[in-house]
């Protein structure tokens, strides 16, 4: 059994925290990205050639609830993302690219026929992502900030998207430090 000095990664920081924050789009259907500075202790006091950095655990996703009153065969979609690196400015990050840390999409699909009949889809509630390995150990991040993106499809107004990202402190050496920085940026 691995003790708490092995999980934490030599910080002992048993009690992770949150980092929050939320989202306005500045238009309806609007791409819009926030920069949220991420809470990371660069180079101790120590001389042990190492660097404490943010380890996320989780994240919460709260995206908005999909207009419900557009019409009939409508697809309304809301999508953050949040990157290690900012991007184009205009356009999500592709899932694919290497800097995304986490992405989350809720659609809503409204299909009324003439009828009466109609498939409405809703989700509430935050998604939770959870990045650890299942053995404890999350996603190492060493940027100084976090880029926040947003967007959405076939919604009435601008919405607000919410996240919490749950993490700890985390050592480690220099090299492995610069070696995250790189890739991150």
């Amino acid at each position: 059994m691995a003790n708490k000095r092995q999980l934490t990664g030599g910080t002992d920081d048993v009690n992770p925290q949150y980092l929050s924050a939320a989202v306005t789009q500045t238009g309806t259907d609007a791409f819009t990205q926030l920069t949220l500075g991420t809470p990371i202790v660069r180079v101790g006091t120590d001389s042990s050639g190492s660097a404490t950095i943010m380890e996320v655990l989780k994240v919460y996703f709260d995206l908005p609830i999909p207009d419900t009153t557009a019409a009939a065969a409508t697809l309304r979609s809301a999508i953050m993302c949040i990157t290690t690196s900012s991007g184009t400015g205009t356009t999500i990050t592709p899932f694919s690219d290497p800097k995304v840390l986490a992405q989350f999409r809720r659609d809503n699909v409204n299909a009324f026929t003439a009828g009466g009949t109609g498939v409405l889809q809703m989700e509430h509630g935050p998604h939770v992502m959870d990045l650890t390995d299942g053995a404890g150990h999350g996603v190492l991040v060493a940027v100084d900030n976090l880029f926040l993106e947003c967007n959405t499809s076939g919604m009435s107004e601008a919405k607000t998207f919410r996240v919490k990202i749950l993490y700890r402190f985390k050592k480690v050496k220099l090299v492995e430090y610069i070696g995250i920085v790189q890739s991150q940026q």
